[in-house]
């Protein structure tokens, strides 16, 4: 069931709200020894927290260290990992949400009017700006289990460019993570549809996007279990690449990932794009995606599969090889689809450009 926009809850992306006191902060960590009337401090409301302090360090400084993300997250949660008080994950997923944050205090709507040379260059700028950021060495069982790698700054961007948002779409993302895809959307003044099943990651999307519609459903069965009357004009994507979201304990199994797929698809207005990031095992020339790829292609216009250098991706704990795809719901593919590899994300958009730019059917 979606969650309706509270109209008391706190916008992170509105400039005000950014963290200017260091009392304000300093004094967090107090909140947190106080005892719940039920005895347990949840830590879901101090993530947004620190997501707002660190994205304060970002626009002024435009790097964060391993030290400061540590001493900040112990002061604010009001102890240290060692001792219980919160997880790695819970520092990371603040670290992303800050970047976003950060992002939305500095870039400006009109990326959706620049061409593919600007593309390449914001993309490059993005990659050198995450290497100011602490590397995600620590993973946690549930990361694992559901696959949980967050998209890359530049991925996001160009996946968002050659999905070709504009501000009059509904953009969803339906495993959305800490936004990382839906950020560019929201810039561009698109509406905004998230669906995330890891409650500690929605509690989070739910202080960051207040206006958009938020689901936790199981991105495999989304269309079947989404009301009927949200129906996205434009889906950018990062599912699970194997995993079942923990359907299946342990399972790894590509065609889980292309379930997401399938479900997303499905959900697509007529006329609409989805543009998605998935593992290099779904690529055009894998035997075991032949026939997935031939049925796909009976329904909807594949434009694109690409692969992609997996080293981007370092910072945020992988180095997987990975795919973006480019699927229009406008009827069975008649045409040449555009295939081949790139080393570097910054690559994507020249070789992308007028698929990005081909018509897409908006009703």
């Amino acid at each position: 069931m979606a969650k309706k926009p509270n109209p008391d809850q706190n916008d992170l992306f509105d400039d005000w709200l950014v963290l200017a006191d260091e009392t304000v902060v300093s004094n967090v960590s107090v909140q947190t020894q106080e005892k719940e009337s039920d005895g347990i401090v949840s830590i879901d409301k101090f993530r947004p927290i620190l997501a707002l302090r660190l994205a304060e360090k970002l626009d002024k400084d435009g790097e964060i260290s391993s030290k400061f993300l540590t001493d900040e997250a112990n002061r604010i949660f009001g102890g240290t990992q060692a001792e219980g008080v919160y997880s790695s994950k819970d520092a990371y997923d603040a670290m992303e949400a800050a970047f976003n944050i950060h992002l939305a205090n500095t870039e400006k709507a009109d990326w959706i009017d620049h061409d593919a040379a600007w593309a390449k260059d914001k993309a490059s700028d993005l990659t050198r700006r995450i290497q100011k950021l602490p590397t995600q060495t620590r993973r946690d069982e549930e990361m694992d289990e559901f696959q949980q790698f967050s998209t890359p700054p530049a991925l996001s961007f160009v996946a968002n460019w050659v999905a070709n948002v504009k501000p009059a779409d509904v953009m969803m993302e339906p495993s959305a993570g800490t936004g990382d895809l839906a950020i560019w959307s929201k810039i561009a003044g698109a509406a905004i549809v998230l669906n995330e099943l890891s409650q500690r990651r929605q509690a989070l999307l739910a202080d960051l996007f207040p206006q958009a519609k938020l689901f936790q459903e199981n991105a495999e069965q989304l269309n079947n279990v989404l009301p009927t009357d949200t129906v996205p004009t434009v889906i950018v994507m990062n599912p699970p690449f194997s995993s079942t979201a923990g359907r299946v304990q342990g399972q790894r199994d590509t065609t889980n990932g292309a379930r997401h797929i399938e479900q997303a698809l499905k959900r697509l207005q007529d006329g609409g794009r989805l543009v998605a990031i998935v593992g290099n095992g779904m690529a055009a020339d894998r035997p075991a995606f032949s026939q997935w790829w031939g049925e796909l292609k009976k329904k909807y216009t594949v434009r694109a599969n690409v692969g992609i250098s997996g080293k981007e991706y370092a910072k945020y704990g992988t180095t997987f090889d990975n795919q973006i795809l480019v699927i229009d719901k406008t009827g069975a593919t008649t045409q040449p689809i555009l295939t081949g590899n790139v080393e570097l994300v910054a690559d994507l958009p020249l070789l992308l450009e007028s698929i990005r730019l081909g018509v897409r059917i908006r009703t």
